[in-house]
Order: structure tokens, then sequence, then C-alpha cells
């Protein structure tokens, strides 16, 4: 219940545009050998079709995975996207996640 309320109270900040944001390339594409390339990522505006995903996470009992969340979250609801998450309860949990999705 805390998470939603918390995530509920946030709604305002998720409506700041946080893009362009600096990335590094590379050419060719996944090679760390390759030629490093400074550049802007944009989002997409919104999904282009109407998508409903799951996303799994192996717990939600620290400030990264709520980061994460919030992230997840927020981009869903901007994309238009539908979403639905699961979490496992830990690290050791991997049969009960593999069994959510």
């Amino acid at each position: 219940m805390a998470l939603v309320v918390a995530l509920g109270g946030a709604a305002t900040a998720q409506e700041k545009q946080w893009w362009p944001f600096p990335v590094e390339d590379r050419d060719p594409p996944f090679n760390m050998e390759g030629k490093k390339i400074k550049n802007q990522y944009t989002p997409l505006a919104h999904a282009a079709k109407k998508w409903n995903i799951c996303v799994s996470f192996p717990h939600m009992k620290d400030a990264y995975w709520t980061a994460v969340d919030y992230g997840v979250v927020a981009e869903s609801r901007r994309l238009g996207v539908k979403m639905q998450l699961v979490e496992a309860g830990g690290y050791t949990n991997l049969p009960k996640q593999i069994s959510q999705i």
C-alpha cells in the first residue's frame, strides 16, 4: 500500500521531460572495440500499437528496485502501454519468478 501511495503522490514529477539524454554509441553496434560516438537518446513519443506487457522483478525490498519500478510505471503511462508488474519476493525465488511469467 505504501508503494502505491508513494507512486501516486509523485505523479507530477513524471511529467517533467528528461530527454534528450546524452549516450555513447559504438560503431559497429555492440562492439566495445568499435569507435565511440556521442549521441542523444530521445524516447518514442508513444507506442506504435496497443501493448500489454508483463514486467518481472526479483523483489521490491530496496531503493534500487523501487526506483526501477517508478521508471517502468512512468514510462508505461507516458507511452500508453498497459503494464502488469510481478515480483517474486527475493533473488532465491527464481522458480516463483519463472512461474509468474
